[in-house]
């Protein structure tokens, strides 16, 4: 019996530990992998239009996620993070993921910190970065942000016409091999 309760004693901080985020990180990023929720386009500073813009924020952990998250949004102002807003997290506890996603909206340029918390107000994982807001006129030329292929496709045919439009479009070709003399 006193192994039992040795054993139970050793085992529940470990068993604790392991549903709380171990190794929980929070990344901006451009977009995600809806299965895995693996990130990519991620920066430290994100250039906005004076409209606003959005800007994908993705939480991951090693375990997964058992109960509903919090986003907890701090602005700097004066040298100081100031509460800004809170967000639920949208993520689905029966979906048995690693990983929780928010699609937040940017009005306003500063340096910004996103904390994700457990809804009893646990602590899991910050990120920080910096809002621009930037008008058309303001940008290069040759600046390109996650805007720019927004809306676009790609088409696949025989030929294309004066106004780029496609000609003998379809979703197959088959090659012809030919011999080379």
């Amino acid at each position: 019996m006193k192994k039992l309760i040795l054993s139970f004693v050793f085992l529940l901080p470990l068993i604790l530990f392991a549903q709380t985020g171990v190794g929980g990180k929070v990344q901006f990023c451009e977009t995600y992998e809806a299965e895995t929720g693996e990130t990519s386009g991620y920066y430290d500073s994100w250039d906005i239009k004076p409209a606003g813009g959005y800007i994908y924020i993705v939480y991951t952990q090693d375990a997964l996620i058992k109960e509903p998250l919090l986003l907890e949004i701090q602005k700097k102002e004066d040298g100081v993070f100031t509460f800004f807003a809170s967000r639920n997290f949208l993520n689905d506890v029966t979906s048995k993921k690693r990983y929780a996603m928010y699609d937040l909206e940017f009005k306003e340029a500063g340096t910004y910190k996103v904390i994700v918390k457990t809804k009893n107000g646990k602590f899991l994982a910050e990120a920080t970065t910096k809002i621009n807001v930037v008008s058309d006129e303001d940008k290069p030329a040759s600046t390109i942000t996650s805007d720019y292929y927004e809306d676009s496709k790609i088409q696949f045919g025989t030929s294309v016409g004066d106004n780029a439009e496609i000609k003998g479009e379809s979703s197959s070709f088959y090659l012809k091999m030919e011999k080379l003399v």
